[in-house]
């Protein structure tokens, strides 16, 4: 990351405020955290969605990130007292089942070995995971897929992004998205609250599913 301050102010502008908490809202929509729970966040990057957890949570939250610098940026930023790691999401440096949910935010789009970050994931799990990718099928890959910010990023479609989790020793897979329209006006918050995130047309695209422990 060139510049984790720069970054991470996107968040503060009213577009980027309004993804990040639409995005958040999706997630604890579709996974059921206890206020007692303790969440790991892998790829955090500079901590925007690390901070909202451990702001809703009395649980331990935890970011990784194998950006040192992003990293050094979220400690600073961080005012609750959240933990931050450097380290890889395909060697996770936690014992088996650390954690009750382990969310990844568009992270795995920019990662080579998904299905291992994925199985890293699960292996820490108590309860659940959460992962969170950019949608081929949506109106932002179209405006935004040539773009400096995604040149390396990977969009799934729908079905590839189930695909992920087969064989991932994750149960009760559930598919739902959000920001169906990328330009920030009044005409998109008023449509996003009514559409269904059954609807997966959004381009964020995001899957949670469930610790199958039975096979671990």
């Amino acid at each position: 990351m060139e510049d984790p301050a720069k970054y991470d102010a996107w968040y503060s502008q009213k577009r980027g405020a309004w993804i990040g908490k639409t995005e958040y809202t999706l997630i604890r929509r579709n996974l059921p955290i206890n206020l007692d729970d303790s969440v790991l966040d892998v790829g955090c990057g500079t901590g925007y969605f690390t901070r909202r957890f451990a702001q809703d949570q009395r649980g331990p939250v935890v970011g990784l990130d194998p950006d040192y610098e992003a990293i050094n940026y979220a400690r600073q930023k961080g005012v609750k007292g959240e933990k931050y790691i450097v380290g890889s999401g395909e060697k996770l440096p936690f014992s088996d089942a650390s954690f009750d949910y382990v969310v990844a935010i568009t992270s795995l789009c920019f990662v080579q070995k998904e299905g291992e970050v994925i199985a890293e994931m699960v292996r820490v799990a108590r309860k659940g995971c959460a992962i969170g990718l950019l949608n081929r099928r949506s109106l932002l890959w179209y405006k935004k897929r040539r773009a400096k910010s995604y040149k390396k990023a990977h969009w799934h479609r729908p079905k590839e992004a189930l695909a992920l989790c087969y064989g991932s020793k994750m149960t009760n897979f559930h598919l739902s998205s959000a920001l169906f329209f990328p330009n920030y006006n009044s005409l998109s918050k008023v449509l996003e609250s009514v559409i269904p995130q059954q609807l997966l047309l959004g381009g964020f695209l995001l899957i949670t599913a469930e610790v199958c422990h039975s096979a671990i």
